[in-house]
């Protein structure tokens, strides 16, 4: 058997034909062929675990789609809301309106495409201190989230694509005063994600602050846009939402 070893990753589609090594950050996955309509699939990932499956095919090649997805797998998948809590709060002023752009964590995912049936095989974050679970509000009714604490401005000094995307959010603050948003509920299940080669896009958010009864609150709502040209809807395995979601137990 040939065998073909990649260090150039970029997302979509490829097929494997023979024995393949790709490298992601700091995950090296390697397909090899067993027999004529299995391969086995190996991943070391940057704590020196390992991931093992046996593929079965349909055909004699193994067709995949490395995608980004939304943060929401690992380490196991028991909700659809991520819990972004800024170094630095974002100072709103009152009675006014503003766009932000913030980094927002990813996942990737391996997908095997059968026909026209994508499965995923595998997910795993470049980025570990991601997969953690954190709690919005209270012990009794709160809100279990993905928790990811991210800088409140994008550097793309120090930014990776494989770690985070950029999420665009318009703001409008309906208060008089000004306030400090240190952190924000995202209903990620609401998304979808878009990649052209190494870059990834999503869909945008807009978030109100108002007073609802003597208590301020923000609303999120996602705002979808259309895919750009020239890039790639990803693949999903959660189905798409569409929450009413307000924040009621603070934002600061």
């Amino acid at each position: 058997m040939s065998s073909s070893e990649s260090n150039n990753f970029k997302f979509g589609k490829q097929i494997i034909k023979n024995d393949t090594t790709l490298t992601i950050s700091k995950n090296k996955i390697l397909f090899s062929r067993v027999d004529k309509d299995k391969f086995s699939y190996v991943r070391n990932d940057s704590e020196n675990k390992t991931t093992k499956n046996i593929i079965h095919c349909r055909a004699g090649d193994l067709e995949i789609e490395i995608a980004p997805v939304l943060p929401i797998h690992l380490p196991t998948y028991k909700t659809d809301f991520v819990f972004i809590r800024f170094t630095d709060p974002i100072f709103i002023s009152g009675k006014s309106t503003t766009e932000l752009t913030v980094p927002f964590p990813i996942e990737i995912g391996i997908f095997l495409i059968n026909d026209e049936q994508t499965d995923m095989l595998d997910c795993f974050s470049c980025e570990p201190s991601n997969s953690r679970f954190g709690l919005y509000g209270t012990p009794e009714e709160g809100r279990l989230c993905k928790y990811a604490k991210t800088p409140s401005f994008v550097d793309k000094n120090t930014q990776s694509p494989l770690v985070h995307t950029d999420l665009r959010i318009a703001v409008e603050n309906e208060l008089e005063e000004s306030v400090h948003v240190g952190k924000i509920i995202i209903p990620a299940s609401d998304h979808d994600l878009y990649y052209n080669g190494e870059n990834v896009m999503m869909d945008e958010l807009r978030i109100e602050i108002k007073n609802r009864g003597g208590l301020k609150i923000i609303e999120v709502v996602q705002k979808p846009i259309a895919t750009p040209d020239n890039w790639s809807l990803a693949p999903r395995n959660i189905k798409k939402t569409d929450y009413k979601f307000s924040m009621e137990w603070g934002f600061s």
